[in-house]
């Protein structure tokens, strides 16, 4: 019924938990109505269903890095370090089953083949002592791969 009173309509009152990292925002007198009205907003970093507050960090599961929500509610990531290796260096293999950065490859570097001396068609180990064929005289295998006769 159009009885020419003017029927005002005002905001909800909204409560927020600030402890849990809610906040409320003003009042926008510039916005058409309900628009203008504060809102409830998540002061941190939302990733799907989940929440964060700033400096809080996780790991999702079946990944090898951590993200941590900032003070400026964006996400920082933190991968595995990365690694110069040799030219037979590796690493070891990222194990999900544990947590960042302990899940992350490490730098293997395979143990140095055994230095071996090549002397008349025979092969000897470092620190390793031979007959020296055709002489009164002995040979030992030194640990860079080249002998020393021995009187």
């Amino acid at each position: 019924m159009c009885d020419g009173s003017l029927v005002s309509e005002g905001c909800p009152s909204i409560y927020v938990n600030e402890s849990a990292g809610y906040a409320l925002t003003e009042e926008d007198p510039c916005k058409p109505w309900p628009y203008c009205c504060p809102k409830a907003i998540f002061l941190g970093c939302s990733v799907g269903k989940n929440k964060y507050l700033p400096g809080e960090c996780w790991q999702p599961e079946g990944e090898c890095v951590a993200y941590t929500c900032t003070d400026y509610y964006n996400i920082s990531e933190t991968g595995c370090p990365v690694y110069e290796l040799p030219a037979n260096g590796s690493l070891t293999p990222v194990d999900l089953s544990k947590p960042f950065p302990d899940c992350c490859g490490v730098p293997v570097t395979p143990a140095p083949e055994a230095c071996k001396c090549e002397v008349d068609g025979y092969s000897y180990c470092s620190g390793q002592t031979f007959p020296i064929s055709g002489q009164c005289a002995q040979g030992t295998c030194n640990d860079n791969c080249s002998y020393s006769v021995l009187g």
